[in-house]
């Protein structure tokens, strides 16, 4: 049950994959690997693992970013897995990250010196009710745009702040933690818990008694 691709440990790498392209694994992640400055991916093909498409581990200052405007699919673990200790993660999705399992799409676990942007237009989704499209377990700041669509909502953990704004659709519910959060937007979600920070909700578009629909107090 092999890895398409697996780089057990490398300073830095890049992955391009051209319209044509496809890495496929059936049994496992389709690419695995552990970075310890900085790792590049530009996808414009099919990337699909039974497990995740891309399993990411940044090391030490280690960075990722990863410009999709392909096909990122799994059916067991979340499409994009990535796990940062000090570094940036970068993504920018105008394609599809989707998974048919039981499991997150994007899932980024960081310390709090890591910081994540993640810019959406394309399609971030889960075919799994209940369950989270966007999963992030950081301390530190998270940004996410969306003006694309979210199937599944938005979860973050640890405490971080996210900065969120949505000109898009984000079919899911929003569940933060105790950062001091700032979300912007229309048609922000099913319901919305800011968790227990001091956030401030810009709503556009929406009368008072939408936005207070939104509110599951913590």
């Amino acid at each position: 049950a092999a890895h398409a691709i697996t780089v057990p440990s490398v300073t830095s790498a890049s992955l391009l994959l051209g319209t044509s392209g496809s890495i496929t694994s059936a049994d496992n992640d389709a690419v695995e690997m552990t970075v310890s400055s900085a790792f590049i991916v530009h996808n414009a093909g099919v990337i699909m693992g039974r497990e995740s498409a891309l399993d990411i581990d940044a090391t030490g200052s280690g960075s990722v970013f990863i410009d999709n405007s392909g096909v990122m699919s799994s059916r067991t673990l979340a499409a994009t897995n990535l796990s940062v200790t000090a570094g940036f993660v970068e993504i920018v999705n105008t394609g599809t990250m989707a998974t048919t399992g039981f499991v997150e799409a994007l899932f980024v676990t960081a310390t709090s010196t890591a910081q994540i942007e993640i810019t959406n237009t394309g399609t971030i989704a889960t075919t799994s009710l209940g369950t989270a499209a966007i999963n992030i377990n950081s301390a530190g700041l998270t940004v996410i745009s969306n003006s694309g669509t979210i199937m599944g909502g938005v979860i973050t953990s640890s405490g971080g702040q996210v900065i969120l704004t949505n000109t898009g659709l984000i079919n899911g519910d929003i569940n933060l933690s105790s950062g001091a959060d700032i979300i912007i937007g229309n048609g922000l979600a099913n319901s919305l818990n800011g968790g227990a920070g001091d956030d401030v909700i810009l709503a556009q578009n929406m009368t008072m008694q939408d936005i207070l629909a939104l509110f599951v107090l913590p």
